[in-house]
């Protein structure tokens, strides 16, 4: 598995924190981005017919408990590949290369430039919402502890990437069996 964490400018969270359903439609742009990707690895060896899938953890705060909505994905690290008759659905799985920095930065800009279009044609249909609640989430933005007044300084390793905001990790692997690290990965996103 490959965790993949994907979070976003300030007002792209405000916006995301305002309404769940768009949430949705964002992760929906992500996860398809990261498994055409996958697709494309896949068909590069041959395999034209590989499934994919997810299990998100949405996350709404930062660990200083600041306004910051961002996904938490757990991907596996392959694709699947139907074996024997179509019907029976057996599938097995072909693990992939891991996503290297140059990928992980394609990915990243990909999902910048769809959320950043999306955001556009929602604005030419907008409509107005309750500025209060706009405010009390603009409040929530802004650091209210001490030791959280400034963000720290997005590190650049290896399979990151930070696009005006937009950042995407991929850098976290294990392997399948070792369930001690994935079920303390899923409480983490729990």
């Amino acid at each position: 598995f490959r965790q993949w964490v994907m979070s976003f400018p300030k007002a792209v969270r405000l916006r995301l924190a305002l309404d769940d359903k768009l949430a949705s439609r964002v992760l929906g742009v992500f996860l398809r981005t990261v498994f055409a990707w996958q697709r494309r690895k896949a068909r590069r060896v041959g395999h034209r017919q590989a499934g994919v899938g997810a299990v998100t953890f949405i996350q709404r705060f930062s660990t200083a408990l600041r306004l910051n909505v961002h996904f938490h994905c757990l991907v596996p690290d392959g694709v699947f590949l139907a074996t024997g008759a179509a019907s029976d659905g057996r599938r097995q799985f072909l693990g992939l290369p891991a996503p290297t920095d140059d990928e992980v930065e394609s990915i990243n800009r990909t999902v910048a430039r769809r959320v950043l279009t999306l955001f556009r044609r929602l604005d030419e249909d907008a409509q107005p919402h309750d500025e209060t609640l706009a405010i009390t989430y603009a409040e929530a933005l802004q650091p209210s502890m001490p030791w959280a007044a400034v963000e720290p300084p997005m590190r650049k390793g290896r399979r990151c990437s930070n696009l005006q905001g937009f950042s995407l990790h991929a850098n976290v692997r294990f392997r399948g069996r070792d369930r001690d690290r994935l079920e303390r990965l899923c409480r983490y996103g729990l």
